[in-house]
């Protein structure tokens, strides 16, 4: 797959690079704004900030399908590098400030919420249809497992790094992705169909609201996003709740333990596990088999929440099956959109599903020390039940193939 794509490979290399250090920066913050603050509330307002910008995705998406996907990489990598570094001058300076750090992280997000969207707009234009489950398989491994990877490889590093050497990794990592996605020969908007060619460089408001349309008219893309929404909420309150695990068991290095096998489940589910299921499997089917056994996972882990080792076993069980979620959806909607519309529908998709990230961050940050883990674990698989049997009775995601 690399080798048979020269710029799909250079893509990828960009975005593992830039993963690794982003994966960083979000984890140190997290610690480093619950260790200043002593609050499980700081940390999901620090998530909110994180994603709330996913609100705005849909006003970029006739943009991001107008204008050249290799510039538009490298102004969003800049976008966030400014912002991360000033967070980490403001650490090396001892200059604590909860609202700005808030604040700039939100401002690195509003740039790093269209690199997802610049993305799966790019990569039709790079590969053939036919390769995009691979091709995802690939970027997964770029930003989800990576990101899980690195997640643990930072838990460990807070306790014998600084916090400003670890976001300075992250400047770094910024850096380097530019200087690699520059390398990239950008096709530009060769995939805009001719009709639309006269109002390539229009963004107007019928365009704006063109992803919605297309969601709404396609009942398995509707219902991908209706569920998706729902299980972002929930996901939204894990990204509190590792926290709140880790720091009960004792220290950050069970932050570092949990990231980690979240890490190897997640590229363990992303390759082997996708690659495998894929050829025995309808995307379709796959989509629901995944979300239920991610479901009965996370069931498990709730239940043996008191048992260590055997609760880490079906908390990594849990993210195998996520790895596997992670490779099917974004093909799928690969596959129903037409490429011209690609990324003004990828950013309605991000506006609507991620957007309940932040409320979630909310939500359970404010429920933190009212609702127990194992509580907060079965609520989190009951979404992804729901979310199976949302995906059963819908009979075109039934039938749905790349067959």
């Amino acid at each position: 797959m690399l080798k048979k794509y020269t710029d799909f490979r250079v893509l990828w290399s960009g975005r593992l690079i830039s993963n690794i250090g982003d994966s960083i920066y979000s984890i140190v913050l997290s610690w480093f704004i619950l260790e200043q603050t002593k609050s499980p509330l700081w940390v999901g307002i620090l998530n909110a900030a994180i994603f709330l910008p996913n609100l705005l995705s849909f006003l970029f998406g006739p943009l991001i399908d107008a204008k050249g996907k290799k510039q538009l990489l490298i102004l969003a990598e800049i976008g966030q590098l400014v912002p991360i570094l000033i967070i980490g001058v403001m650490i090396g300076t001892k200059f604590n400030n909860a609202y700005l750090t808030c604040g700039l992280v939100f401002i690195a997000s509003l740039f790093g919420m269209n690199v997802y969207t610049i993305q799966d707009a790019f990569v039709p234009m790079l590969v053939k249809e036919q390769d995009l489950p691979a091709a995802q398989t690939y970027l997964s491994f770029a930003y989800d497992g990576t990101e899980y990877l690195f997640n643990g490889i930072a838990g460990i590093l807070l306790n014998v790094m600084s916090y400003f050497s670890l976001i300075m990794l992250d400047v770094v990592s910024f850096i380097i992705s530019i200087l690699t996605f520059s390398r990239i020969k950008d096709p530009g908007t060769v995939a805009v169909a001719a009709e639309d060619a006269s109002e390539e460089e229009m963004v107007t408001p019928t365009k704006v609201w063109d992803g919605f349309k297309i969601i709404k008219s396609n009942s398995v893309l509707l219902t991908l996003t209706i569920f998706s929404l729902v299980i972002n909420v929930l996901f939204g309150g894990i990204n509190v709740y590792q926290i709140l695990i880790a720091k009960a068991l004792g220290n950050a290095s069970y932050l570092g333990l949990l990231a980690a096998l979240g890490a190897l489940g997640t590229l363990i589910g992303s390759s082997l596990v996708a690659n495998l299921l894929f050829r025995k499997l309808k995307a379709g089917t796959l989509t629901i088999v995944s979300h239920a056994f991610i479901a009965l996972a996370f069931g498990l882990s709730a239940l043996l929440y008191d048992h260590s080792w055997l609760f880490f076993a079906c908390w990594f069980l849990g993210f195998c099956g996520l790895g596997v979620t992670r490779v099917v959806q974004t093909p799928i909607f690969q596959k129903l959109v037409p490429v011209a519309k690609m990324g003004t529908t990828m950013g309605a998709f991000y506006t609507l599903s991620v957007v309940p990230l932040p409320i979630g961050s909310l939500v359970f940050g404010w429920l933190g020390n009212k609702m127990s883990s194992a509580t907060f674990l079965y609520v989190f698989a009951l979404g992804f039940l729901l979310a199976s049997l949302g995906y059963f009775l819908n009979k075109n995601m039934r039938k749905l193939s790349f067959d």
